[in-house]
């Protein structure tokens, strides 16, 4: 598994964004994978993470959702 401390921005389909993980981090603490052998079978990955906040998950931006998705993309680096 991962062996460091994750934090995720995550967007709500309310559109509000979230800072999780913020104090204590998050683990990577399973994963499974599906290769879809037939037409019409399942692929991909289901990735879990665990973790615990000391304090109530605020909203990370206090902006509109143009606004923080500009932002959020503009920390990204370009694809390859």
């Amino acid at each position: 598994m991962v062996d460091v401390d994750l934090v995720f921005v995550v967007l709500q389909k309310n559109g509000k964004y979230k800072l999780i993980g913020q104090s204590e981090g998050l683990n990577m603490t399973g994963d499974e994978g599906n290769s879809g052998a037939a037409p019409g079978d399942e692929r991909g990955m289901t990735l879990t993470f665990t973790g615990i906040e000391n304090f109530k998950v605020n909203e990370f931006f206090d902006t509109d959702v143009a606004t923080t998705t500009a932002l959020l993309d503009s920390y990204l680096l370009p694809a390859a």
